[in-house]
């Protein structure tokens, strides 16, 4: 068997320190963008007698994840393959009978696009409607700093483990890794890094 180099170890794991250092705070960011649109929208629902959505469904969040990073490509219900925002539902496996979508973006705050949604009546309407029962919200930071925000809301029960198929394969991992390498980089080079 071959050594390597003791440089070339070195380099690789400086990198992956630096890329976890500064990826992780991103995806922090993300997820608390996330969590308190979940908590506002539930705050909105109770102060009009409508139960809370259950935010546990983990396929329904990769879904609205998925949702937010196409919405900066093409804003859009509509996918940027020409599909509707539907199909990113049945491609998680997701079972229901009512869905909605809410999207947005160039809202720096959780408080700015919960204000910018209830304040349009089709998209408060989604965020109100008693037939849904669960919410999945993705977050997404463009390289230029714009940020992509959307609510996919369906209606049925999540099972136990969070979701249909919520589980995450060893490739969807690998794939978010260089998503954040890319971001990562893609600042680097624009000069945006924090």
């Amino acid at each position: 068997m071959k050594k390597i180099p003791r440089r070339t170890l070195s380099l690789v794991c400086v990198s992956l320190l630096v890329l976890a250092f500064f990826a992780l705070p991103v995806t922090a960011v993300a997820s608390d963008y996330a969590a308190r649109v979940v908590n506002i929208s539930n705050r909105e629902r109770a102060a009009r007698g409508v139960g809370a959505l259950a935010a546990n469904n983990s396929a329904l969040t990769q879904a609205a994840q998925k949702r937010a990073e196409e919405c900066a490509v093409l804003f859009s219900h509509t996918r940027p393959n020409g599909s509707s925002y539907i199909t990113v539902l049945d491609a998680y496996n997701l079972d229901y009978s009512a869905r909605g979508e809410n999207i947005a973006y160039g809202y720096a705050t959780p408080e700015a696009v919960m204000a910018g949604w209830m304040n349009s009546n089709g998209h408060r309407k989604n965020i109100l409607k008693a037939a849904y029962t669960q919410i999945g919200v993705g977050v997404y930071e463009a390289a230029n700093g714009t940020v992509y925000a959307v609510q996919l809301f369906i209606d049925g029960e999540a099972d136990e483990t969070g979701g249909a198929s919520g589980s995450v394969s060893v490739w969807q991992m690998i794939s978010a890794w260089f998503q954040i390498a890319w971001d990562w980089f893609a600042r680097l080079l624009l000069g945006r890094l924090w």
